[in-house]
Formats: C-alpha cells, structure tokens, sequence
C-alpha cells in the first residue's frame, strides 16, 4: 500500500508541476516576448502570476486559460 500511494502522490506533483507555466512558456503560447509580457504585467495586463520564494514567476495553467477566454472577441 505505501507504494502506492508514492505513486498516487508522485502523480499528482507531476500534474501539479506541469500546470505551472515559466514566463518563458507563456510568452511562446501568445507568441509575445519576455518585454512584452513584463510591460503587461507592469500595467496589471498579464495573466495572473505567482511569485515562488526563489522569486522566480509562474502562471498556473488555469489563470493563463482563464486570462485568454476573459480576452476574446466576442462572437
């Protein structure tokens, strides 16, 4: 059973470590560079971040999803 639920805990920090996205990541999806994105962040335009305690940025999958549908066209 322990190994089990090693796997079962090793999982879901996977699936936990790849919704974070580096701004590296993100700026590939929008097809927009690292300048662009700071200048956003600067004007409270960017998706949510998240500061980590190595004060590097991340964007949770969810919030960069949820940034991009709050910026469609209306159809």
């Amino acid at each position: 059973m322990p190994a089990r639920a090693s796997r079962t805990q090793a999982l879901a920090s996977k699936d936990h470590a790849e919704s974070m996205l580096t701004i590296d990541e993100v700026c590939a999806e929008l097809r927009i560079p690292r300048s662009t994105f700071y200048e956003w962040r600067t004007k409270g335009l960017a998706p949510k971040c998240i500061t980590l305690p190595s004060r590097k940025v991340r964007v949770e999958r969810s919030a960069l999803e949820a940034w991009k549908a709050a910026h469609r066209d209306a159809e």
